[in-house]
């Protein structure tokens, strides 16, 4: 035999050794571990946590709740009260009081939210039911927005309470479609009319006077098309009611030529002139509606309003000022005017450019994030900023918008300022007070893990004390009338206590547990609106781009009922 044939005879009988050994081992073990270990739904130590109602469904703090499971007798001491098994409601810890063949029974704890509920034994989790948490804070399932019309394709930025329209409000953003199934196939372009019950207003309805609203054909680098987005919007002082409009857009209504920013009518339909332009190759003058407001700037305008003389300010992170100059141009091209200009810029009624506004100042070093308008007609910036006008500046400063100048004393008493960016700034005019949020650990040198309250003073708000947060971030905070903070974002724990997302605040940072029973909140708030729910209620309309709510799929917009 050669060596060959030697070596292939020794593989083959290595082979069979192998095969008989496993064989063997095999007679050995028992036939559950033979079979896929989760055919049939097999549980290990035999306990199920059943996915049925608990008993009550809904329950207060310390309050028993009673849960249908079974295999947990066999890990209970009825003697001392003691289980092998640990039991979790929205991921707290509870006490088990006690324990049957066929349920479980526990003590809610006094500071909780509505959460799910799971059985940990030996590393195994065994989940089960949602509790819901009573309080004063309940969704308001009977509001439009909830149970038949929905925000879809895209999210909503902001709102305006609508003037004399019943406690109705416009919202919007950069959504496509609003209503129920026969509107979605409308685009909305970023703007609808709320009646006080969440119903949304139909095309060309009182108090909405259009069809579509705006859009945009700019297009990125790559050749994408950059939707609309709407981000302001506020009324003109004049017996009119003009409205003023701007975000990024370029076209309202299919009228063209419009730079971000508009005047609108009461019922947010264009405002419109008609002017005689020749055509390009014969020269005949033909008639074309355009734009009554004629300017605006080349990149988005985050803010806009009209002062009380009537003139248009706006802020943004601008470089340069557009005009239509019909004077020059034909009916095909319409040929535009440029200017460089800062970040904040006046403009009249028809939207020319006032030139000795602000005249001789630098650019600012950073970026704008956000900017609101105080009760005076000032502007208040936060962002990344650390220089404005050629000074000094730490993310958060006020212009005097008659002057165009920064406000001394607001810098003063800001001192330091804050020590990192702020992502978001909320206003609240009755109370005269700002809420930041950010990455920033220190406002005027005191401890602020995020989030701040600021007098309109630019005093920090000392009696504010936010407690320790965990598992995240704050991404939204606003101050309300009733003189509370809303925060919301991707943390799990404030002060120690599982609340996933979404917090109402009393004026000095505490949780109270009756306003905070709400479950998992998923998404980003960007209003939150002091209204009235469908029960007559005070309510709380938050808007953003939020897809859940207390652990249920919500598209945008909720409405929750607030129980004072």
């Amino acid at each position: 035999m050669n060596m060959k044939a030697i070596v292939l005879v020794n593989r083959i009988l290595c082979l069979l050794f192998i095969v008989s050994f496993l064989s063997a081992c095999n007679e050995g073990l028992d036939d559950s571990i033979k079979e896929d270990p989760y055919k049939g739904g097999k549980t290990p130590f035999g306990i199920q946590l059943k996915d049925e109602a608990p008993s009550p469904e809904s329950a207060n703090p310390e309050d028993l709740v009673e849960f249908k499971a079974v295999g947990l007798e066999n890990h209970w001491n009825p003697d001392t009260k003691k289980a092998e098994f640990k039991f979790f409601l929205s991921e707290q810890e509870v006490e088990v009081v006690n324990v049957t063949e066929s349920s479980v029974t526990i003590r809610v704890p006094k500071s909780i939210s509505t959460g799910s509920s799971y059985i940990e034994m030996e590393g195994q989790i065994f989940y089960g039911p949602t509790l819901n948490i009573l309080g004063n804070v309940s969704v308001d399932k009977s509001y439009g927005l909830w149970r038949t019309q929905r925000v879809t394709g895209g999210v909503i930025f902001n709102y305006l309470k609508g003037d004399n329209l019943d406690n109705a409000c416009y919202i919007l953003g950069e959504f496509t479609a609003v209503g129920p199934h026969i509107e979605w196939i409308y685009d909305r372009g970023g703007i609808a009319l709320i009646d006080k019950q969440g119903l949304v207003a139909p095309r060309y309805s009182s108090g909405f006077g259009i069809g579509h609203g705006a859009s945009s054909f700019v297009t990125s680098e790559d050749g994408y098309a950059i939707s609309s987005r709407l981000l302001s919007m506020s009324y003109v002082n004049n017996s009119a009611k003009n409205i003023l409009l701007s975000g990024y857009y370029d076209e309202y209504e299919s009228v063209e030529n419009i730079f971000n920013i508009t005047v609108l009518k009461n019922n947010v339909a264009l405002e419109t002139k008609d002017i005689q332009l020749p055509r390009r190759l014969t020269g005949k003058l033909e008639w074309k509606k355009v734009p009554s407001f004629n300017g605006g700037t080349l990149e988005q305008v985050l803010l806009s309003f009209a002062t009380s003389d009537e003139q248009v300010i706006a802020v943004g992170n601008f470089t340069q000022y557009c005009r239509n100059d019909y004077d020059n141009s034909f009916y095909e091209i319409i040929k535009r005017n440029y200017k460089e200009v800062g970040p904040i810029i006046r403009m009249n009624m028809a939207g020319e450019l006032d030139t000795e506004y602000r005249v001789g100042k630098s650019k600012p070093e950073g970026e704008i994030k956000d900017a609101v308008m105080d009760r005076d007609g000032n502007v208040i910036i936060a962002g990344n900023l650390s220089a404005f006008d050629g000074e000094q500046v730490f993310n958060l400063l006020k212009v005097n918008t008659a002057s165009g100048e920064l406000d001394q004393t607001f810098k003063s008493n800001i001192g330091s300022g804050v020590n990192g960016a702020i992502s978001m700034i909320r206003y609240n005019t009755t109370l005269d007070k700002f809420v930041i949020v950010g990455e920033f650990t220190e406002v005027s040198g005191e401890p602020c893990p995020g989030i701040a309250v600021i007098n309109g003073d630019g005093t920090l708000d000392r009696t504010f004390i936010p407690r320790e947060i965990e598992g995240g971030k704050i991404s939204f905070a606003s101050l309300l009338d009733l003189n509370k903070v809303v925060i919301a974002g991707t943390f799990s724990k404030y002060d120690g206590v599982m609340r996933p997302g979404f917090l109402i605040l009393e004026a000095d940072g505490e949780a109270m547990q009756g306003f905070n029973v709400p479950g998992q909140f998923s998404g980003q708030i960007y209003q939150a609106v002091e209204t009235y729910a469908t029960t007559g209620f005070k309510g709380l309309l938050l808007l953003g781009d939020i897809y859940r709510f207390n652990g249920e799929t919500a598209r945008n917009a909720v409405m929750i009922e607030l129980d004072f």
